[in-house]
């Protein structure tokens, strides 16, 4: 972990290089959503703001929420509610659009519920992802990525831990308007 942010930290001088800092005539802002999380039960909105030509920073909320029926998990819940931003690094000074790198955080809350009982706790998480960003036309914003991030999110019920904490895979399909 402490190799990847030393990585970040050394691409973040090349990239916010006054020298290198060219004007985009492009958009500066975005704002999209996640339409594959929309099929499986969860909603992402994510508004991204260039700051420099090298720069970007986002910020968005999420819902997800899953029941499950049958088995062992048989009426069994989750519903997660959490806030995520980062900064968004870009070698080729486009900033919103093209290749990024940067660094992610995101805190929440997630209620597990069971048949009987639910519990409550924060959920955080703290990562880096990499990706493309394509502004098709300069008025729609297209966007995949991968990532890690470690994750806590664990809460106590009917005497059982459920969640989880460690490191987990990250991906990113975003589409929306650019403006």
């Amino acid at each position: 972990m402490r190799a990847l942010l030393s990585a970040l930290l050394l691409a973040s001088l090349f990239v916010s290089s006054p020298a290198s800092a060219t004007p985009s005539a492009g958009p500066k802002n975005t704002l999209t959503v996640n339409p594959i999380g929309l099929l499986l039960g969860g909603l992402s909105l994510e508004y991204e703001r260039a700051a420099s030509p090298g720069m970007s920073w986002y910020i968005g909320p999420s819902y997800w929420g899953l029941s499950f029926s049958g088995g062992s998990l048989d009426g069994w819940g989750l519903e997660k509610y959490d806030l995520s931003g980062g900064l968004r690094l870009f070698p080729g000074g486009r900033s919103p659009g093209g290749f990024y790198i940067g660094p992610t955080a995101s805190v929440g809350v997630a209620t597990v519920s069971s048949p009987s009982s639910s519990s409550s706790a924060t959920t955080w998480s703290l990562g880096a992802g990499l990706g493309y960003t394509w502004l098709v036309g300069d008025v729609f914003d297209i966007s995949l990525g991968l990532g890690a991030a470690y994750m806590e999110a664990e809460a106590e019920v009917e005497g059982r831990t459920e969640g989880s904490s460690g490191i987990w895979p990250s991906l990113r399909f975003a589409i929306g308007p650019a403006f």
